[in-house]
C-alpha cells in the first residue's frame, strides 16, 4: 500500500506539472482509469479483505470506465480551449465526434460490466440487492445519455459533469452496500 500511496501521488503531481504533464498529450484517460478504477477498488477491496479476488475487476473496470467517461465530458466541453492551449487531450487529438462515441462506449461498458457483476454477487449472495442496486445505477446513467445526445455545446456538456461524477460515486456506493445487506 506504500507504493500505491507513492504511485498515486506522483500520479496526481504529474497530470498537470512537469515537463511533459500526461493530462496534455492523451495520457490522462488512462491514468484516471487506472487510479479511480483499478486502485480505488481493487486496492479498498483488498485492505478490507486482505485478499485478491479477480472478480474485482469487474465493478473496478465498472469505476474507471466511468471516471473515464467524467474526463471526457470535460475534454468535450473544453476541447477548443484546449487546442488552442496546445494541450492534447484524446478529443483533442481525435476530435469531437470521436470522443461523442467514446464517451458512449465507456457509458456502455460499464452499464454491461455492471449489469454482469449485480447478476454474479446475485448468484453468489442469493439475495436481489445487487441487482436492485444496477437498477438504480442504470436509471440514472440512463438520465445523463438522454440530456448528452442533445448536448451540442459547451454550457450543456458541462452541465452534465456532476450528475455523472454524482452516477460513479453512486455506483460505487450501492454496489458497496447491496453487498453487504
Amino acid at each position: 500500500f506504500y507504493v500505491i500511496h507513492v504511485t498515486a501521488i506522483w500520479a496526481a503531481r504529474s497530470y498537470t506539472l512537469g515537463k511533459n504533464p500526461y493530462a496534455y498529450w492523451g495520457g490522462g484517460d488512462v491514468f484516471v482509469f487506472l487510479f479511480f478504477g483499478y486502485t480505488g477498488v481493487i486496492g479498498s477491496a483488498a485492505l478490507f479483505t486482505e485478499s485478491f479476488f479477480l472478480i474485482d475487476l469487474v465493478p473496478a473496470t465498472v469505476a474507471g470506465a466511468l471516471s473515464a467517461a467524467v474526463l471526457t465530458l470535460n475534454n468535450l466541453r473544453d476541447r477548443e480551449g484546449d487546442q488552442a492551449n496546445g494541450k492534447r487531450t484524446l478529443v483533442v487529438r481525435f476530435g469531437n465526434r470521436w470522443g461523442r462515441g467514446y464517451f458512449k462506449v465507456l457509458m456502455g461498458l460499464a452499464q454491461l460490466l455492471a449489469l454482469v457483476f449485480s447478476l454474479y454477487a446475485a448468484t453468489m449472495t442469493k439475495e436481489s440487492y445487487p441487482v436492485i442496486a444496477f437498477l438504480g445505477f442504470l436509471f440514472a446513467q440512463r438520465f445523463v445519455l438522454r440530456k448528452f445526445s442533445k448536448a451540442d455545446d459547451p454550457q450543456k456538456l458541462d452541465a452534465l459533469l456532476k450528475p455523472t461524477a454524482l452516477i460513479t460515486l453512486l455506483y460505487c456506493i450501492i454496489t458497496a452496500l447491496s453487498l453487504t445487506l
